[in-house]
């Protein structure tokens, strides 16, 4: 009897090669109920942006959506896993952000001049873009990359708000 070698056959099979890749931006802290814009991208591992491709959107909170440019607000305070999948033909792709949602902790006063006052008392900055002051029947909407610096405040004339300010003003969400 003589005995054979039994020669060891591997089962292992390398994982494929990631071909398309999801970027869901960064994580970051946004205010209770205030919208705020997601921008998603897929590439390839060359780096170049992919065009063609379906993003959705998974924003921790029950709530999809579809878009690689999408606008969303978090009812509650809290911290939320948010997910980007993008998907081209069968090749798909995952990224998550965490986002922190907290109360504003905004003072807003109207001076005596016409002008309004905004202060930050949420120990951070503050991004206050496209936020509305409203009042006298027009309105004024902060413009893009307005932030507010923790513990600072804005003043902005009449003259800048194209109304005087009154008792009646508000500082709203976008």
């Amino acid at each position: 009897q003589s005995q054979g070698t039994l020669a060891s056959v591997s089962s292992y099979v390398a994982p494929p090669v990631p071909i398309l890749f999801a970027d869901g931006g960064e994580d970051r802290t946004v205010i209770v109920g205030a919208d705020v814009v997601l921008s998603g991208r897929a590439y390839l591992r060359s780096k170049d942006i992919v065009e063609k491709v379906r993003h959705s959107w998974n924003f921790g909170d029950g709530n999809v959506a579809e878009g690689a440019r999408v606008m969303h607000h978090w009812e509650y305070p809290g911290r939320y896993a948010v997910v980007l999948t993008v998907a081209q033909g069968t090749d798909t792709a995952s990224d998550h952000i965490v986002i922190v949602a907290e109360p504003a902790k905004l003072s807003f006063t109207v001076l005596t001049d016409g002008g309004i006052e905004i202060g930050n008392g949420a120990g951070r900055d503050l991004d206050l873009s496209r936020w509305i002051v409203r009042g006298a029947g027009r309105s004024f909407t902060l413009p893009p990359e307005s932030f507010l610096l923790s513990g600072a405040s804005l003043r902005m004339s009449g003259k800048t708000l194209g109304f005087s300010a009154n008792a009646a003003t508000e500082l709203q969400y976008p």
